[in-house]
C-alpha cells in the first residue's frame, strides 16, 4: 500500500526512517518520461502532428520549425497553435549567478542541507515545505 509507494519514492522505512534523494530524482525522471509518452500518444491518436523544435511564424498561415539538428522545415495550416511553455528564471539581482532554478533544484546530485528560497509563489512554498519535511 502506501508504505510501498513511499519506498518507491526514496523513503527507506526500516528501524530508522531515512530518505534516498537519488532514488527520488530517478523516480521523477522516470515519471516525466512516462507522462510525456502518454501525452504524445494521446496527441497522435487524435490526429495531431507534433513538430519539435523552435518555431517562427513567417506568414499568416505558415510556420518555420528549426529542428534540434538545425534543419529548417516550413509548414502551412489554416490554424496554428503556439504552445510556448515556460521556464524558471533567475531574478536580475546581484549574486543571481549563485542561485539555481526550481528545475535545477530537482537535478542536484546531493540533497541540500541548507538553502535559501527566493520567491513566494506556490513552487517556492512547495520546495520550502518539502525540503523542510525531508530534513
Amino acid at each position: 500500500g502506501e508504505l510501498e509507494d513511499a519506498r518507491n519514492f526514496g523513503w527507506e522505512l526500516n528501524e530508522k526512517i531515512d530518505f534516498n534523494w537519488k532514488k527520488l530524482l530517478q523516480k521523477k525522471t522516470d515519471e516525466i518520461i512516462r507522462l510525456n509518452n502518454i501525452y504524445k500518444r494521446l496527441l497522435s491518436n487524435a490526429g495531431v502532428k507534433l513538430y519539435e523544435g523552435e518555431g517562427t511564424v513567417v506568414g499568416p498561415n505558415e510556420v518555420q520549425v528549426t529542428q534540434i539538428d538545425g534543419t529548417k522545415l516550413s509548414y502551412s495550416a489554416k490554424h496554428i497553435l503556439i504552445a510556448t511553455g515556460s521556464r524558471a528564471q533567475r531574478p536580475n539581482i546581484p549574486g543571481q549567478e549563485l542561485g539555481i532554478t526550481s528545475d535545477e533544484a530537482l537535478s542536484l546530485e546531493e540533497f541540500p542541507r541548507r538553502v535559501v528560497i527566493l520567491g513566494g509563489g506556490y513552487i517556492a512554498v512547495e520546495f520550502a515545505s518539502i525540503w523542510r519535511g525531508m530534513g
